[in-house]
């Protein structure tokens, strides 16, 4: 995709343009949640407790990250649309929107359904299965999308550097939730955030930089 090429895609509909925001908002919108409903719980480490533990009934504060879960999901849909939009409605902006869809569908459903807090003897509930199922499948959809995002703009000047940028997220975020998911190391806590916190990483830059590009575009013509 030539430099022309990639100016247009981020044009799109005068109206969709506001939507590319919510992808700045979404990861921020959750990390702070996370970190408040961290906050207000007792005895939760960062370092050795999964997110998930903190929306678990009998917690603190178990609907603040439930519900931070079911917003994030729903803004990730806005996202997707917006998206579809600004990169020019064909099969690849559909291919990207519909992943980044789907990535919003598990965070939303990972969130209703609950984890479970073991205890000795005790096995893991149908429930909690389904939890990391759809957190499992949230995650690689977005990876996917980062894939197939990176390889609709790797022509183009305005995103030079930008695929080898994917690859480093992708190859630095899935060690690290191959470390949480199988307990390897003192701090699956840790692992999992930076995992999970390299992934959105990329989503805020994505829609930084698309918008910065729309603006770009629109005061040049």
């Amino acid at each position: 995709m030539d430099d022309q090429a990639a100016a247009d895609v981020v044009q799109g509909r005068v109206n969709s343009k506001h939507l590319l925001w919510v992808g700045v908002v979404a990861p921020l919108f959750i990390v702070g949640l996370v970190l408040i409903a961290a906050t207000i719980t007792p005895d939760y480490s960062h370092l050795y407790h999964a997110v998930s533990r903190l929306g678990v009934d009998g917690m603190a504060h178990p609907a603040v990250l439930n519900i931070a879960m079911a917003v994030y999901g729903l803004l990730m849909w806005v996202y997707a649309y917006g998206l579809y939009d600004q990169l020019g409605r064909d099969r690849c902006a559909r291919a990207i929107s519909v992943m980044i869809a789907v990535h919003g569908l598990g965070v939303l459903v990972a969130g209703i359904l609950h984890d479970d807090i073991l205890k000795p003897g005790q096995t893991i509930s149908t429930e909690a299965i389904a939890h990391s199922t759809f957190a499992v499948v949230s995650y690689f959809a977005l990876v996917a999308a980062m894939c197939v995002f990176s390889y609709f703009v790797r022509r183009s000047l305005l995103w030079k550097g930008f695929v080898w940028f994917t690859v480093v997220a992708i190859m630095t975020s899935m060690p690290l939730l191959v470390l949480f998911f199988f307990k390897i190391g003192s701090g699956p806590g840790l692992f999992q955030r930076a995992g999970y916190g390299i992934a959105l990483f990329w989503v805020f830059v994505v829609a930084v930089r698309i918008s910065w590009l729309r603006r770009k575009t629109a005061n040049s013509t």
